[in-house]
């Protein structure tokens, strides 16, 4: 029987109950960022590649996986304490033993350290920033966004995207950047 899951910020971890692997995370939404992570799995398009691997090896779908929440912890700390559980070297499944370095997508994330400017905020992650853009943009897609800012905004981008169908009419189509309206990556060595 699964425990219900708060909309609360907290560490949480994910765990292939098989292989008794685990990813630590945090967020500032947990019940949000448990469906985040199962959707992408289902869909075959999560960005933890290993963790994708077992979830597609696996008959089981879902329910190979526990989403178990290790701490409700406040916005401001919860750095701090993903860094203490990802330090215990439980974490297999995690690409990185450093909470802050951690954040990001696919295999390169490293190479984008630093942060993420949307019309709603900056934040030191992909993730962050799409937890408070209120639903209306994937991690993936803030991600695409901010790092590939220069891109102009295709048809297609536009049809997928909740937040420029709420803020723009179709008439930005290939004619502005995500630069232009508002999207932007700023790597820490700069």
């Amino acid at each position: 029987m699964e425990l219900k899951i708060e909309a609360a910020s907290g560490i949480y971890e994910i765990r292939h109950l098989a292989s008794n692997t685990a990813y630590c995370g945090r967020t500032v939404n947990l019940k949000k960022r448990r469906c985040q992570h199962f959707s992408a799995l289902a869909y075959g398009r999560h960005s933890n590649k290993p963790m994708q691997r077992d979830y597609d090896a696996s008959r089981e779908g879902n329910s190979a996986f526990l989403f178990a929440v290790l701490e409700y912890v406040e916005p401001d700390q919860l750095i701090e304490r993903e860094q203490a559980f990802i330090s215990s070297g439980e974490y297999g499944y995690n690409r990185s033993n450093d909470a802050v370095a951690g954040c990001g997508v696919g295999e390169g994330h490293h190479a984008h350290l630093g942060t993420f400017v949307t019309p709603w905020g900056s934040y030191p992650s992909s993730y962050q920033a799409a937890e408070q853009s209120e639903g209306m943009m994937s991690q993936a897609s803030v991600w695409t966004s901010c790092t590939k800012a220069e891109k102009v905004i295709s048809g297609n981008a536009y049809g997928h995207s909740i937040y420029l169908q709420s803020h723009y009419d179709r008439s930005i189509v290939g004619k502005m950047t995500w630069r232009d309206i508002g999207f932007s990556f700023q790597p820490n060595n700069q």
